[in-house]
């Protein structure tokens, strides 16, 4: 059993439902913050020295991966 705010007692399915909503609360808000994040700020550009250590790793070394729209 959990100690509500009151100073009641709650069962322990009320607390467990409590604590679900908190945590998928929070869950939605930082993934909402993450989409105005992402919307938000331009992606960072790449230099021609990163992008030879790209190169030399053999990754793609295109950046229309970083700036099309999802």
């Amino acid at each position: 059993m959990a100690l509500s705010a009151s100073g009641g007692y709650r069962s322990g399915l009320a607390a467990g439902l409590v604590v679900m909503t908190r945590c998928l609360f929070f869950a939605l808000m930082v993934t909402g913050l993450g989409l105005v994040l992402r919307m938000s700020l331009a992606p960072l550009p790449v230099d021609d020295a990163f992008r030879d250590v790209l190169r030399s790793y053999g990754a793609s070394v295109s950046n229309t991966a970083e700036t099309s729209s999802p």
